[in-house]
């Protein structure tokens, strides 16, 4: 039995899990990464303002105050920048990773979804080998069968019809004019249904007429759709459709 898509997407776990793994391992680390680079700035302006404030001191300005226009420049443009730039690295590293993940994911579902399509056709392949198989072991059977034997339309016989049965598969059909008909006309000079007649025709040999009776029987429970196939094949074979 083929393998459902779900199955072989779960079978394919042991080769993309581990990478969508490692990428949420550092999605995790991300928080931890952000902090450690506003620590880093955090030090970094500490460091700053002592060094203002000892370049105070050595100016000679250490007892008017704490230098603070200088402090908060540097807050403003060196400290403040570096924090935002830790937090929006942080947000673009989450993002990144995330769409890495979905994209092993969605690899993980490609390759599965190709797997399950090549192994669809080759089930189906094999159906069809396999109905082949038995239909022309079917055929082979039916045909040595209808070697042996001609076809009884007699049964179908009005004073205005006849017919002539040459070889197994191979009909004529004649009206009261003796000019020729088709199987649709015989039929319904004969007052009977065409794929009685189409039947007995396949069964002494006509593959034809037998494969029109399979096919108009496949939709006999839909007068709908039995008249457009009859409509159609009255085209396709109107030696054997036409005329009524």
């Amino acid at each position: 039995m083929a393998r459902t898509l779900d199955q072989i997407i779960a079978e394919l776990a042991p080769t993309y899990k581990p990478q969508v793994e490692s990428l949420q391992k550092q999605q995790q680390l991300i928080p931890q990464q952000t902090q450690a680079a506003i620590g880093s700035a955090d030090a970094a302006q500490s460091q700053a303002y002592e060094n203002i404030l000892g370049g105070a001191r050595q100016r000679g300005l250490g007892f008017s105050g704490i230098p603070l226009a200088e402090q908060a420049k540097y807050a403003s443009t060196v400290y403040a920048p570096a924090v935002l730039n830790a937090k929006t690295q942080g947000q673009q590293n989450a993002l990144s990773l995330q769409d890495a993940i979905l994209g092993v994911q969605e690899r993980q579902r490609s390759t599965g979804q190709g797997i399950y399509q090549t192994e669809q056709a080759q089930a189906y392949d094999e159906r069809q080998k396999a109905l082949d198989r038995a239909f022309q072991s079917s055929e082979a059977a039916k045909n040595r069968a209808a070697a042996n034997q001609q076809a009884d339309l007699s049964k179908y016989f009005t004073p205005q019809t006849r017919y002539e049965q040459k070889a197994p598969g191979d009909f004529a059909f004649y009206g009261a004019d003796n000019k020729p008909i088709t199987a649709a006309q015989y039929a319904k000079s004969s007052g009977v249904k065409i794929g009685d007649v189409l039947r007995s025709m396949g069964e002494a040999g006509d593959q034809t007429a037998k494969q029109l009776y399979s096919q108009l029987a496949n939709v006999a429970g839909n007068p709908t759709m039995y008249k457009q196939s009859l409509d159609y094949y009255k085209k396709q074979f109107p030696y054997i459709l036409g005329g009524v």
